[in-house]
């Protein structure tokens, strides 16, 4: 099985009780720019549980005359089009235009309408797939809106004309800043460096971190916890062991280009401190305690592949009530009033 047709069998898994298809016509010229489209398609139209199935279709044979080395006729593919529409397709794409200027055209069925989006920049063939991939979903949805109105009221309902796509389509393209992405959940794994004002020795640790990206807004809640090494103090006999666990939640606005991401947000910390200490004469005592805390997390990323990225994070959080530490009376271990985090790692999302 080609991959081609493995990503189309994943875009029609991703669309479960589908009625309507997505049609891409496909052609021997245009085959890596046909496999990164499914792959950006895959992406980014996996979170609207549509009914529309995405899947390949060959070109009708009258359109392979053509020689070889030149792209079919326009006027043959728009008639494959009109074929796959009077079957069961409610949008036909196919490559088309020369390997210098590529462009997609697009066949909406219901409205018999055929329209270009160009696949820019050349030279970046993940990016471009990726603009047209988030311009298509904007047709997508809105097709399948229609499709379920129209159910809903059992008849066809007036419709003002078709907007058009050129200006609808540009709403979903990157933009400086970063659109908001699908929504996905997000796991990560990091190795952490830790610091306090009263502790001047650095704490090793691993940091946990669940996350949840939004559709609507270019905001994610995520939340994390830190397992670090504990904080020893021991002198004459004596010795203290302290922990610190803190429980972060953040919420974060993004900034998301086709490889980088940026993030800042409020994070609110919930510290669950122990200590545990010993002395002369084989004495022992143990205590636990919580603090409340308010801070900043920031973060950058790297996309390597389409679902795993690397970055760094780092957070400062100011902690009440502050947590000292005694032993027979004397000061053995001051966890301090603030604290600063640096990590990085890996993170997955799905």
């Amino acid at each position: 099985m080609s991959p081609l047709c493995l990503l189309s069998l994943l875009l029609a898994a991703a669309a479960p009780g589908a009625n309507k298809n997505v049609w891409l016509l496909e052609q021997p010229n245009w085959q890596r720019e046909e496999a990164a489209l499914l792959e950006a398609l895959l992406m980014y139209t996996r979170d609207l549980r549509v009914p529309i199935t995405i899947s390949l279709a060959p070109a009708d044979a009258d359109t392979a005359k053509a020689d070889a080395t030149e792209a079919p006729v326009a006027e043959a593919q728009t008639e494959t089009a009109r074929a796959r529409c009077a079957a069961d397709a409610s949008l036909v794409l196919w490559f088309g235009g020369s390997k210098a200027a590529p462009s997609l055209s697009v066949y909406r069925c219901r409205e018999s309408l055929e329209s270009q989006m160009r696949l820019s920049p050349v030279d970046d063939l993940d990016l471009a797939a990726q603009t047209l991939a988030l311009k298509l979903r904007g047709v997508i949805a809105q097709l399948s809106e229609e499709a379920a109105n129209r159910r809903t009221t059992g008849r066809a309902s007036a419709r003002p004309p078709a907007p058009d796509d050129s200006a609808m389509l540009a709403e979903s393209a990157p933009k400086p800043g970063g659109a908001a992405s699908p929504a996905v959940w997000e796991l990560g794994l990091s190795y952490s460096l830790l610091a306090a004002n009263a502790n001047s020795d650095l704490r090793q640790g691993a940091t946990l971190r669940l996350g949840r990206s939004l559709a609507r807004w270019p905001v994610a809640l995520e939340a994390d916890a830190t397992f670090a090494t504990s904080m020893v103090n021991g002198s004459e006999g004596y010795r203290v062991s302290v922990s610190d666990l803190p429980l972060g939640l953040s919420v974060s606005a993004r900034w998301q280009g086709a490889h980088w991401l940026f993030a800042v947000g409020p994070r609110a910390t919930l510290h669950y401190v122990t200590a545990h200490g010993s002395g002369p004469e084989n004495r022992q005592g143990g205590s636990s305690r919580l603090a409340a805390g308010m801070g900043v997390l920031g973060q950058v990323r790297y996309q390597v592949w389409k679902s795993l990225a690397f970055g760094l994070a780092w957070s400062g959080d100011l902690a009440l009530p502050r947590q000292r530490f005694t032993l027979d009376g004397g000061h053995a271990v001051d966890v301090g009033m603030w604290q600063l985090a640096l990590a990085a790692g890996a993170v997955y999302s799905y």
